[in-house]
């Protein structure tokens, strides 16, 4: 479901504690792990708000002939 990409964007501007947490992760079960926490700390008001937007979202994409988008 996500991309490397998508990881990447969640790190964007990482802080000290955030890049430490990213050379830690060695294995899949590791990352599993910190998905897992990452997860977990996202309020679920974010998660119905993304899940809210999905429509425009794709309407942008259709408009844009799956090109960029302002998202």
């Amino acid at each position: 479901m996500y991309s490397y990409d998508g990881i990447q964007l969640v790190y964007q501007f990482p802080i000290e504690e955030d890049q430490q947490k990213i050379r830690s992760i060695s294995t899949i079960s590791g990352l599993k792990a910190a998905t897992v926490e990452e997860l977990k700390s996202v309020g679920s008001e974010y998660c119905v708000s993304l899940m809210d937007s999905l429509p425009s979202r794709l309407d942008a994409l259709r408009e844009a002939k799956q090109g960029h988008t302002e998202y």
